[in-house]
């Protein structure tokens, strides 16, 4: 295989660019090569016990509840799956089931990533849901965003607010193969996007924007995420390092662009730098315009 795969990468030169170095090819095919044995002794394991791999790994709805078979937990303590998509039709039974729809609720997924989103239509409406991430977000982090999202819309800003079930509730739990993940369910943003090469709805975002950020100076509960150096920096470099420790030049490069950007925010923060809750990701195509004067804004997750 590594004889396959050097060939290859010398046909279609990515060998000898710069972006590919052989120990790394050899590196790679090691790694593949063990999670191939990992996933073919599994597979055997399992063929052993009359547990299908394909059954271990599905979400199911089981009176009336979304539950996931675990039988793959029994053999570690390292989890088998780390990132999971839970069937559409998994997601309209909850929908139908906690927010008393018609049972002819209809869903599909329409992007994945961090938190995977569908979209669920009823006959009377719309819906976004989303599934957040398993490790990505806590559930105090999504209760956070969804009271802030509440609280600006009492203000007058036009945001995709979170709906509550039958009981009330605005976040629910979903068991995944990977575990529990949080999901909401929010209003349809209408509209389409905005288009940032079109003057008066630049001028239109820029306005929102003030407006957003104005109003959530005036919400007083305490996010449990903040950004400071230790999330910006030292975590981001916790997690990089073990992958670049056979490239100890470019390792070296990134901890000293850390210490420059430490010390450059440190000395903001001397100089009384304004804190307060952003949207975080305030781009384009998370701003939907309606009859070319109204904004809406979606996806506060960041």
């Amino acid at each position: 295989r590594l004889w396959q795969l050097r060939s290859a990468a010398r046909k279609s030169h990515v060998l000898g660019s710069g972006h590919l170095s052989e120990s790394d090819l050899e590196q790679w095919l090691n790694a593949f090569t063990r999670c191939e044995s990992s996933v073919e002794t599994s597979a055997s394991s399992q063929s052993d016990r009359g547990v299908s791999r394909r059954g271990e790994r599905r979400s199911i709805v089981t009176d009336g509840d979304t539950r996931n078979e675990r039988d793959c937990s029994e053999r570690g303590s390292s989890p088998v799956i780390y990132r999971s998509v839970l069937s559409p039709d998994v997601i309209a039974s909850l929908v139908a089931r906690r927010y008393n729809c018609d049972q002819s609720a209809k869903c599909r997924l329409i992007q994945r990533g961090d938190n995977d989103t569908y979209l669920a239509v009823t006959p009377d409406a719309r819906f976004i849901v989303r599934v957040y991430g398993h490790a990505w977000r806590t559930q105090a982090e999504v209760e956070f965003e969804h009271d802030l999202l509440l609280f600006l819309a009492s203000k007058g800003i036009p945001v995709s607010t979170p709906v509550a079930d039958a009981r009330g509730v605005f976040v629910q739990q979903v068991e995944a193969p990977e575990g529990t993940r949080c999901c909401v369910v929010f209003e349809f943003s209408e509209g389409r996007v905005l288009n940032p090469e079109d003057d008066h709805e630049a001028m239109l975002w820029g306005c929102l924007a003030g407006r957003l950020h104005a109003a959530a100076d005036t919400f007083n509960a305490k996010p449990p995420r903040v950004f400071d150096t230790s999330t910006i920096i030292d975590e981001s470099l916790a997690r990089i390092g073990p992958l670049l420790q056979h490239r100890m030049p470019d390792w070296r490069f990134l901890q000293a662009v850390g210490d420059e950007l430490r010390a450059a925010l440190t000395a903001l923060d001397e100089c009384g730098l304004d804190r307060g809750i952003c949207h975080g990701d305030f781009s384009s195509k998370n701003v939907h315009v309606s009859d070319e004067k109204t904004l809406g804004v979606l996806d506060f997750d960041d």
